[in-house]
């Protein structure tokens, strides 16, 4: 599995969980409205990916995640900050 499917794969779980989701039904291309991700759940995806990732996210991507539309966009955003992580190192 490439370091981008797991990513994936980690995102879809989280969102499976705060959202109370069947794993099955979700994947990239699951629009975020239609499993429930308002401003609360949101929130608790942010902590959760921080805390999994072990990464703290700046405020361009808090924006950038504030303005998904999909899981897909969530895991650019994330690649996109554990780049940046990993650049830092």
């Amino acid at each position: 599995m490439t370091i981008e499917a797991a990513v994936a794969d980690t995102m879809i779980k989280l969102v499976a969980r705060v959202c109370a989701v069947p794993l099955e039904d979700l994947s990239p291309d699951t629009m975020l409205d239609e499993v429930g991700v308002d401003s609360l759940s949101l929130s608790q995806i942010m902590a959760e990916m921080e805390a999994a990732f072990s990464i703290e996210l700046w405020d361009e991507d808090i924006a950038g995640l504030a303005e998904a539309n999909s899981i897909g966009d969530f895991v650019g955003v994330l690649n996109a900050a554990l780049g940046r992580t990993a650049e830092a190192c």
